[in-house]
């Protein structure tokens, strides 16, 4: 397989993963309205509309590269709670069982302590997700 064939089999994979969430927001989560970012150029892949806040996710089909997950956490600073929501989602393409179809990250930001920055993060259930976005 070429390298251009492999990358564009990636690309398509993380299209279907974009779109797998979001349908997820639409149907389980019932978003007001869901965005997903064509060609993915910007921070987030989906905003997802809710009654009471924005859910902002990036959507990853594997292992995220460092450098993009302090980018999205430092974003967590721009983008404050209870309004926005900032979610890592990692599809677990082998699973069958819906509960574990994907992951879900909440992402809080750094904790700084000295020059020590630790990141702040949860990862959530599709029942913990939905009560945090009834709760707002």
């Amino acid at each position: 397989m070429t390298k251009k064939a492999r990358k564009m089999n990636l690309k398509s994979k993380g299209s279907r993963g974009e779109i797998r969430i979001r349908d997820f927001c639409t149907k389980k989560l019932l978003a007001n309205a869901v965005v997903k970012a064509g060609g993915s150029l910007g921070q987030f892949d989906i905003i997802s509309l809710h009654n009471n806040c924005v859910l902002l996710i990036q959507v990853k089909s594997g292992r995220i590269p460092t450098e993009e997950y302090i980018a999205l956490q430092e974003s967590v600073s721009l983008f404050k709670e209870p309004l926005y929501i900032v979610l890592l989602i990692t599809i677990n393409w082998g699973s069958r069982d819906p509960e574990r179809a994907f992951s879900i990250r909440h992402l809080q930001g750094f904790l700084v302590n000295d020059s020590l920055r630790t990141p702040i993060e949860s990862n959530l259930t599709i029942n913990e997700l939905k009560e945090m976005i009834c709760q707002r």
